[in-house]
């Protein structure tokens, strides 16, 4: 496969996902959509990619950048979360960005091996999950302008190259740690933020930070699993983890609900 290939499919997959999730969001409510944004729609495709580009090693060497990246990912949903108590999206977003590549640039120095790196995710995902605000329930919601679905994929597919080519330039660690910026998190956030508020937004990361333990789950199969079962083995047992994961929290929701 080109790597001509790769980036189309890169350019295309994603922000099909993106519009998927706002859909979803919109239909059945932040929480629901968040609970399923915490798949990982963008990152495991991208890795997977870089699998098939770079090797099974440099994958599975990446996927302990991803597992360390989901502290970053927790330090962003919080630290957008907070600051939408009292700002707009942009300056949410700022706060978030700075946060999240803070603390995945400081990750890139740590060793540890895929367990310890998935515990310490786990651990940072429960925490920023129970320092989050609890704002009051938002409207309904909204019907959506005919150019909000094309904006976000627009928006996704420029940040999905941007991210693409630095995974492209840098070490193993470090590109899983780009490679796991939060880009529907961040284009869904913000559309729904400025359109919805921050108590729709606020939902949709709180509910995302219990679903990316499914996130979590993943990459420690693909972590553990490529350097023995290869690609394509491992990938389909990481999806089937995830999956799993992410709808036990599903259920668990519809059944608080």
């Amino acid at each position: 496969m080109t790597a001509g290939l790769l980036l189309i499919l890169k350019l295309t997959l994603t922000p099909l996902l993106v519009a998927g999730m706002s859909l979803v969001a919109k239909r059945f409510g932040p929480t629901f959509g968040g609970l399923v944004m915490g798949l990982p729609w963008m990152t495991g495709p991208i890795l997977l990619f870089l699998a098939l580009e770079k090797g099974a090693p440099f994958a599975a060497d990446a996927s302990f950048g991803v597992l360390l990246a989901v502290v970053a990912i927790a330090g962003f949903l919080l630290a957008y979360a907070r600051t939408a108590q009292r700002a707009g999206w942009a300056i949410s977003l700022a706060a978030a960005t700075v946060a999240f590549w803070s603390l995945g640039y400081i990750l890139t120095f740590v060793r540890l091996g895929a367990i310890e790196a998935a515990l310490l995710g786990v651990t940072a995902l429960i925490a920023a999950f129970r320092a989050m605000p609890r704002l009051a329930e938002p409207e309904g919601p909204r019907a959506l302008p005919w150019w909000d679905i094309p904006m976000r994929m627009l928006a996704t597919a420029l940040m999905v190259a941007a991210i693409s080519f630095a995974a492209d330039r840098i070490g193993a660690r470090l590109s899983g740690v780009v490679a796991s910026f939060p880009v529907i998190t961040t284009v869904v956030g913000c559309f729904t933020h400025a359109r919805w508020g921050a108590a729709s937004v606020v939902r949709i990361l709180l509910a995302m930070t219990l679903s990316l333990i499914a996130f979590v789950a993943f990459f420690t199969v693909t972590a553990l699993g490529l350097p023995v079962w290869g690609i394509l083995p491992t990938f389909a047992l990481a999806a089937l983890a995830g999956i799993a994961v992410s709808a036990v929290f599903i259920t668990a929701s519809r059944r608080r609900r």
